[in-house]
């Protein structure tokens, strides 16, 4: 992903310079708008909750069975959300309640048969899909915190 970004630069500086008056023209915008600049290591933050994100999900599929670690996925939802109520003061409806208790729900039920259902060839839950389940929450906390950091940084600055 982070490669992806870096191939990205190049063609930003390019549209950057062809399309100069229009950035002027935003730039003048969040001058008036009074939104300020960020300062640019605000930017690290949500970078390295990615990349840590991303290491901790490639170490915990090793551990776990990949159907678990897809329906754990559905546990962004609800950080995400924990978060964003956390950072910007948003109060969510009634239905956006609903689903969070569905995904809580799902992901409850996506995580017991990793601790409960022994597969044939092994007879108890290895130690090894426990700490994966664990590592695959600790990478669910930070994606949602960087997701909501990520809106909290465009809802009260100019990026």
């Amino acid at each position: 992903m982070f490669l992806g970004e870096l191939m990205c630069l190049p063609l930003y500086y390019f549209m950057r310079k062809c399309y100069r008056r229009e950035f002027l023209i935003r730039h003048d915008f969040a001058r008036m708008s009074d939104k300020r600049r960020p300062n640019p290591f605000l930017y690290a933050i949500p970078a390295l909750c990615d990349l840590f994100c991303t290491i901790l999900e490639y170490i915990a599929i090793s551990m776990t069975t990949d159907s678990t670690q897809q329906f754990m996925r559905n546990g962004m939802i609800l950080t995400t959300a924990l978060f964003v109520r956390l950072l910007t003061k948003v109060a969510f409806k009634r239905n956006q309640i609903f689903g969070g208790l569905i995904a809580l729900l799902a992901l409850v039920i996506a995580s017991l048969p990793q601790f409960f259902v022994q597969e044939p060839n092994q007879p108890v839950p290895s130690k090894n899909s426990v700490v994966g389940v664990i590592i695959i929450l600790v990478a669910i906390g930070l994606e949602g915190f960087f997701l909501a950091f990520e809106q909290y940084l465009f809802q009260n600055y100019h990026i």
